[in-house]
């Protein structure tokens, strides 16, 4: 599916050179690995939210997981870098 122009002929992904990469790369495969995990913990521990408690308890748990993560973007921010780029 090429639309765009360029030097890699308009390419959006390229699967041979990704698949290549995971070959080639272990902290790849690590990343993917963990991302999945990440991923089926999640869903898992929404999915016995749910099912121990009620919907309404899963929609406040989302909302603060936001909240947290932006908190701890800019406690991150402000405490290693002190404010700069």
């Amino acid at each position: 599916f090429y639309l765009l122009p360029g030097g890699d002929q308009g390419r959006l992904e390229d699967s041979y050179d990704s698949l290549l990469m995971l070959y080639n790369s272990r902290m790849i495969v690590l990343a993917e690995v963990l991302n999945c995990l990440s991923v089926l913990s999640y869903n898992y521990f929404g999915l016995t939210v749910t099912q121990d408690f009620t919907a309404m308890h899963r929609v406040i748990i989302e909302a603060s997981r936001s909240l947290l993560v932006w908190i701890s973007d800019l406690a991150i921010f402000y405490i290693f870098t002190n404010g700069k780029f």
